[in-house]
C-alpha cells in the first residue's frame, strides 16, 4: 500500500504535525522527497530554512519507520563546478553556495550517517506537466535556451516507480 503525503496533507515543516501524523499512521518505509517548491527558481535563504525544517521533521521521526529513502539531486554538488566528473565522495568535500544546493547537501550528509536512511540521487526527473520554468517544458515548446558543455540524463516520473520498488524489495 502506498500513501501519498503532500504539503496539502499537513505542514511538512511542522515537527508536531509530522509527529502527530506518523504516530497515527505507521509506515514501514518512507520516501522523503519534500522540498520548498520554489527551491530551484527563486533560491532565497528561506528555501534552505524550509528544506531543513522538513528534513528535520522527518529525521526526528526516524525511529517510527523501518527505513527512509531520501530523494536527492545533483544540486547537492556545487553548480559552479562541472558535474560530469563528480564523484560520490565529492559530496562530502564541496559545499554549494546556493541555499537549495546547500540544504540538499547538508541533509544528504546527515542521511548518509544515519542507519536505515538511504539516498537515491537523481539528476533529472521530469513529467509532461512540467511548469514553464523547467527545462523539459522549454524544450517541448521550442523556447530558446543556451546549454554549453552540459551532460544530463533525463528520467520520466513514471520510470521512477520501478526504481523505487527495487529499493523497497
Amino acid at each position: 500500500d502506498v500513501t501519498g503525503i503532500t504539503r496539502d496533507t499537513f505542514d511538512l515543516s511542522n515537527d508536531a504535525a509530522v509527529r502527530n501524523y506518523f504516530s497515527k499512521n505507521p509506515f514501514d518505509i518512507v520516501f522523503n522527497a519534500a522540498i520548498n517548491p520554489n527551491s530551484r527558481v527563486e533560491a532565497p535563504v528561506s528555501v534552505a530554512h524550509d528544506n531543513f525544517a522538513m528534513f528535520t521533521s522527518f529525521y526526528n521521526m526516524r525511529n517510527m519507520f523501518g527505513r527512509v529513502i531520501q530523494f536527492a539531486s545533483g544540486a547537492e554538488f556545487d553548480q559552479n563546478l562541472p558535474i560530469v566528473n563528480a564523484r560520490e565522495e565529492d559530496l562530502f568535500t564541496i559545499m554549494p553556495t546556493d541555499p537549495y544546493g546547500m540544504s540538499k547537501n547538508v541533509t544528504s550528509r546527515i542521511a548518509n550517517a544515519t542507519d536505515d536512511w538511504y539516498i537515491l540521487r537523481f539528476f533529472g526527473v521530469f513529467h509532461p506537466t512540467e511548469i514553464a520554468r523547467r527545462l523539459l517544458h522549454r524544450v517541448k515548446t521550442k523556447q530558446p535556451m543556451i546549454l554549453t558543455d552540459k551532460y544530463f540524463d533525463y528520467m520520466y516520473l513514471e520510470d521512477l516507480l520501478p526504481v523505487a520498488e527495487s529499493y523497497i524489495n
